[in-house]
């Protein structure tokens, strides 16, 4: 038997098409069908009990709102227990036809199997039938969604309740904590869920959503730390992938890729928001490489929270000089664009950059002005309207670098990119700057030019360095 359980809440517009995609279903063991409905205002309750009536496989539970945690733990403790197999559904959702089949099929064949973990296909439409075939159009992943496995009871069990403090995250969080214990496994690479993506609501949501998605990856980080046994998830899910997948598809033909590298240090509060607005970019990068500085707060932990897939270097304390050349080291791309970890960029920087570059092959590099905005209110050192000459502005040639040479080295002091811009000059490097203010900087008190004397030293000793090289050129040529 096999119990396919559905929490609902305000659900009347789509409920009836959920259960209809359950129903038919083409299976040879029995079926139940059991509905939660979590307390709806609307009428998701009256269509629950006429359609009930009428369907013997169909039992509705009631109860007050209290969340999708909370429905789904109570459906797990009502399912049948003649059942072997348990699958969840969402009652905006829709099986796609032989899902059901397919699923038990797979697990005959392989007694050992205790979960099955398919893909998602998104459809955003609020009308309301959702395709059953796929189009070449469809964007398909590897979700994070228990309404993509199919799994044996007993493994539901093990893996605890879902947990009803999250309001955003509660998927993650429970698959983290079955599939850390390595349970036998398949993925499929088939489509296991028609899921409804409604107009305006992913982006009401995504800030919540991206809180709990770092929430389930810090307790997952923690678990791991407190028991060896258990197995880190990298790339099981495609974690929020669908930003990803719709910039992929937007890559623009015969625009060169190019790789992007952030030096991060301490920079767990402000990587979420940087690494999204390369995401965002309207020409996405081929890679994203980050550098950790030997950070001693969460940003490893952060890092592996973000929804995206990164290249994450870690390395002792050395400072956004020595940080910076190895996230070069690493890159494949012949273009590298740079951020620093608490800046942001404007989705069409990269976009406009590149445009300019491969018009005009005598640059060695294009630079962008830079915004400032305040993060935390302190009275801080930088604060220049527009500026430009900056790391988080800069994208290069990789012959570029070849030629002038790797970033310096000045340890943990500021002034770096100016002395590398300074040598590139002396060697004659043509640079464009791009008026359009397509970088911002963020101005916070833990930033590393929050200290107006400290930077302006360090800034003066990078000018001082380009003087002393510029006479010492002068008196070889003399």
């Amino acid at each position: 038997m096999i119990s396919v359980l559905i929490p609902a809440f305000n659900a009347a517009p789509y409920i009836e098409y959920a259960i209809s995609s359950v129903l038919d279903q083409d299976i040879d063991i029995p079926l139940e069908i059991v509905v939660c409905d979590d307390g709806s205002t609307d009428g998701t309750a009256d269509i629950l009990k006429k359609l009930a009536q009428y369907e013997p496989r169909l039992r509705v539970l009631s109860v007050a709102n209290g969340g999708v945690s909370r429905a789904r733990n109570r459906l797990i403790e009502e399912a049948n227990p003649a059942s072997e197999f348990i699958t969840f559904l969402d009652a905006d959702d829709a099986l796609p036809p032989g899902r059901i089949a397919r699923d038990l099929a797979l697990f005959a064949e392989t007694p050992a199997l205790e979960v099955i973990y398919g893909q998602l296909c998104l459809i955003e439409t609020d009308q309301l039938e959702l395709r059953a075939i796929r189009t070449q159009g469809d964007i398909c992943v590897r979700g994070i969604s228990v309404t993509v496995g199919t799994f044996r009871r007993d493994l539901i069990a093990g893996a605890g309740d879902f947990d009803t403090s999250f309001s955003h995250g509660e998927d993650l969080d429970f698959l983290l904590r079955l599939f850390e214990k390595s349970p036998k496994a398949l993925l499929l690479d088939d489509v296991s869920v028609l899921y409804r993506q409604h107009h305006g609501s992913a982006t009401s949501q995504r800030e919540k959503l991206r809180r709990g998605v770092m929430r389930a990856m810090l307790l997952h980080n923690r678990r791991l730390r407190a028991d060896p046994k258990l197995v880190r998830l990298n790339g099981l899910f495609d974690l929020e992938a669908l930003p990803k997948k719709r910039a992929n598809k937007r890559k623009i033909d015969g625009l060169a890729d190019y790789s992007v590298i952030i030096p991060a240090f301490n920079a767990a509060p402000f990587l979420p928001d940087t690494i999204r607005s390369v995401l965002q970019q309207t020409h996405p990068p081929k890679e994203i490489i980050v550098v950790d500085d030997g950070s001693t707060d969460d940003t490893l932990q952060v890092l592996d929270g973000i929804p995206a897939e990164l290249k994450v270097i870690h390395q002792e304390n050395r400072g956004p000089g020595a940080a910076t050349n190895a996230g070069i080291a690493m890159a494949s791309s012949d273009f590298l664009a740079f951020l620093d970890a608490d800046d942001l960029w404007e989705p069409e920087k990269m976009e406009k950059q590149l445009h300019v570059l491969m018009d005009e092959r005598d640059l060695g590099g294009v630079f962008c002005r830079m915004s400032s905005f305040n993060h935390d209110g302190a009275a801080l050192a930088v604060d220049d309207g527009l500026s430009g000459w900056a790391r988080s502005t800069m994208v290069l040639r990789r012959e570029t670098i070849n030629d002038v040479g790797s970033i310096s080295d000045f340890g943990r002091k500021v002034g770096e990119m100016i002395d590398w811009i300074a040598r590139a000059q002396e060697k004659q490097v043509r640079f464009q700057l791009l008026e359009a203010a397509l970088a911002r900087r963020r101005l916070h008190s833990d930033s590393m030019t929050a200290s107006r004397n400290d930077t302006q030293r360090e800034y003066l000793h990078a000018i001082k360095e380009a003087i002393r090289r510029k006479r010492e050129r002068k008196k070889l040529s003399e």
